[in-house]
């Protein structure tokens, strides 16, 4: 009796309430009996294992809601994307177009480096075409 009692105010300190009926002792006669015994011991086996899970979900939520107010804010911490991007082929070398930092046809390619302004106009000067959707020629002051 004694220790279904702490089991169960370990349960209510959790924030359960669980009734299980094992504050009234069992007579004699029912613990005689192997299914009645067998019965009562999963019962408090399952109490047991309810009280532990519960304390343990509240250990990890109060955990997690630490983890949560010590992260920063990872938007704060990245670099402002380029405003001029260069698209080159295959071959690294072979430039293939100029774009503005924005334009849509290159949102997630590997193939675009971060530019300057100066690296812009440069390879538009040099005859790199400017990307029809986005015209950084006409962005940048240049016209064909």
């Amino acid at each position: 009796m004694g220790e279904s009692s702490a089991v169960s105010s370990a349960i209510g300190l959790a924030g359960l309430q669980v009734n299980t009926g094992l504050d009234v002792a069992p007579s004699e006669n029912d613990m005689r009996r192997p299914e009645r015994q067998t019965a009562q011991s999963r019962l408090h086996d399952l109490e047991e294992s309810l009280c532990v899970r519960a304390i343990g979900i509240e250990h990890d939520f109060a955990a997690s809601e630490l983890v949560a107010v010590d992260l920063p804010d990872t938007r704060l911490m990245r670099p402002p994307p380029p405003e001029w991007l260069i698209e080159r082929g295959l071959q690294k070398m072979n430039l293939v177009a100029v774009h503005t930092g924005g334009c849509w046809t290159v949102h997630k390619s590997s193939r675009c480096v971060g530019a300057s302004q100066a690296q812009a106009l440069d390879a538009l000067r040099q005859q790199v075409p400017a990307c029809t959707h986005c015209r950084p020629d006409t962005a940048l002051g240049l016209l064909e």
